[in-house]
């Protein structure tokens, strides 16, 4: 009812959320928070949060985009519930979401190192190391 509200709360969720995980601050960009205002939140402030936490942990920049918005918005997907069920400490939840999140920017580049690196905002060679930490290699299915 308030949209208003909604950059005020989604930032202080982001905050909370990165808080308690121990992660550094992100940020929504004026479009993401503009996306947000736009949408309809049936389960209201609840809903908002679970989004936020969504996207605060599954976006690795610092800065929330409009488009990232549309991908965490939607339903829940299995993969994510798959990474949220597995147990283990906070690290392994990381480790296996940094694992997913890799993995799917290689499979959208073709696994072009270059590309995928780019669009992570890393070095190749910090890519590299990834995917040996994570044993990720081309046409590997497994989850992390």
């Amino acid at each position: 009812e308030r949209r208003e509200d909604i950059p005020l709360l989604a930032n202080a969720f982001s905050r909370d959320i990165c808080e308690r995980y121990g992660m550094a601050l992100k940020r929504f960009s004026d479009a993401a928070l503009q996306k947000l205002r736009g949408m309809d939140w049936p389960g209201n402030v609840r809903e908002l949060r679970n989004i936020v936490e969504r996207l605060v942990i599954m976006t690795p920049q610092s800065t929330i985009e409009a488009d990232q918005i549309e991908k965490g918005a939607g339903e829940p997907r299995p993969e994510f519930d798959n990474l949220l069920s597995r147990g283990g400490t906070f690290q392994d939840f990381k480790d296996r979401a940094e694992a997913a999140y890799i993995r799917k920017q290689l499979d959208e580049h073709g696994w072009n190192i270059s590309r995928t690196a780019e669009a992570l905002d890393i070095q190749r060679s910090h890519l590299y190391n990834k995917m040996k930490k994570f044993g990720l290699t081309r046409g590997d299915e497994r989850e992390s």
